[in-house]
């Protein structure tokens, strides 16, 4: 996965060889720029003609994108069957050109997933054809057991709701937050649905402990990830994190969400998308 990673980097920066494009992050949820968060998906339930696009997930490789398991099925147990690349806007209908849709053939939950607690919620979605690599689409990075991340802000994006009681946002949004402790997430969980408590080797609370920032229902299975240093080219692409998994409400004060902590699964994820790697073990990393 590391060598994909630097092999996907190198070819962000020759998409972007002519791109001055220029980041730039501010406080609260804002809409995303075109070219910003070229990893974005969009998860569908329904038929090709009537797609209700419920969840979020992140592009990993040429075949995969990764969310979150309770996105496999929606509220009425259609099964996750599309996703869509390479979107800004779905009240907008031109941006053929850089949206693509993807049928999904093979839905992979985690094994220890179970659909009435929110632990190991992660899932790989096989897209039926191959992802051609644009300066709109392209895979985010899976973060490496071997680095040191002094993580204190993090960002999460989706077009999930406003707030808790508001409509589902048509525009990709952004959203600057705080990296915090799990015990700070102790208030977001039930006994009911988390009969073991928080997990910190599995679970990442983000959030903004006053409220005011936070990401909300629609949002599932979104990455959560780390913003960009401003010593790094516009072609560097981001890294992933977590996924965001549930929360209580939404930008509540003391209620941050919880969001699934992915280097945990760096094992499970590449012998589903990478197995070949595991051939040869002067190839792969191991934690």
């Amino acid at each position: 996965m590391r060598r994909e990673c630097m092999e996907y980097q190198q070819r962000s920066c020759y998409l972007d060889s002519s791109n001055d494009f220029a980041y730039s992050y501010a406080a609260g949820g804002i809409p995303v720029k075109p070219k910003e968060l070229p990893f974005m998906g969009l998860v569908g339930y329904g038929t090709k003609n009537n797609v209700d696009w419920a969840c979020g997930c992140s592009l990993i490789s040429e075949r995969f994108v990764l969310s979150a398991a309770h996105c496999t099925k929606d509220p009425n147990d259609g099964l996750a069957r599309w996703v869509r690349l390479g979107e800004l806007d779905l009240a907008r209908n031109n941006e053929t050109e850089n949206t693509l849709d993807f049928e999904i053939i093979r839905r992979i939950n985690h094994p220890d997933y179970r659909s009435e607690l929110v632990y190991n919620d992660i899932a790989l979605y096989e897209l039926k054809s191959l992802v051609t690599f644009t300066d709109t689409i392209k895979p985010i990075c899976l973060p490496q057991p071997i680095s040191y991340y002094d993580v204190r802000n993090v960002i999460g994006a989706g077009w999930g709701r406003i707030d808790y009681a508001g409509p589902r946002s048509t525009i990709l949004l952004k959203v600057d937050l705080d990296y915090l402790a799990v015990r700070d997430c102790t208030n977001t969980s039930e006994l009911r649905v988390a009969p073991r408590g928080l997990e910190e080797k599995t679970m990442i609370c983000a959030g903004v402990l006053e409220g005011g920032r936070d990401t909300c229902s629609g949002d599932s299975g979104g990455p959560l990830f780390l913003p960009k240093t401003n010593d790094q080219p516009p072609c560097f692409l981001h890294t992933q994190l977590g996924i965001t998994s549930f929360g209580k409400q939404c930008a509540l004060k003391g209620l941050p969400a919880i969001y699934t902590r992915v280097l945990n699964y760096l094992p499970w994820i590449e012998s589903i998308v990478w197995p070949d790697y595991l051939l040869d073990p002067g190839l792969v990393w191991s934690s």
